[in-house]
């Protein structure tokens, strides 16, 4: 199990602060990006109007379409919808990077079809 949380802390998913010695807790805090669920302190942007509005759900839509995609739209995904719009990342790009995350996923599932399906949208973040 350590060796599974410290490929996590790695890859960024995650923070793990080491206890003085094994009688006292390490406490694990799974980041922002990862973490589907709404924190107190950091509410959901609002959801923009006119275009934006209509770009984001756009970005929404590519997601959630292709078969290799089983999860929800969460509110970690529409902050980085809303990011990538106020970064002025085109909506054809995103789509771009969306199938080509898919066809990676895809290409993964013929290999090892005992695979996973895609349910992030971070990974799948567009270059600008």
């Amino acid at each position: 199990m350590g060796q599974h949380l410290r490929e996590l802390v790695r890859v960024g998913v995650c923070d793990l602060e080491s206890a003085p010695n094994q009688h006292r807790c390490s406490p694990l805090a799974v980041r922002d990006a990862y973490w589907p669920y709404r924190a107190a302190q950091a509410p959901l942007p609002a959801r923009p109007e006119g275009a934006a509005g209509i770009c984001v759900e756009a970005v929404r839509e590519s997601f959630l379409s292709p078969a290799c995609v089983q999860a929800g739209f969460g509110p970690a995904d529409d902050r980085r919808a809303v990011g990538w719009n106020a970064s002025g990342v085109p909506l054809e790009t995103a789509r771009r990077a969306i199938l080509l995350g898919c066809v990676r996923k895809f290409m993964a599932l013929i290999e090892q079809p005992a695979g996973t399906q895609s349910g992030l949208l971070r990974p799948l973040a567009p270059r600008s």
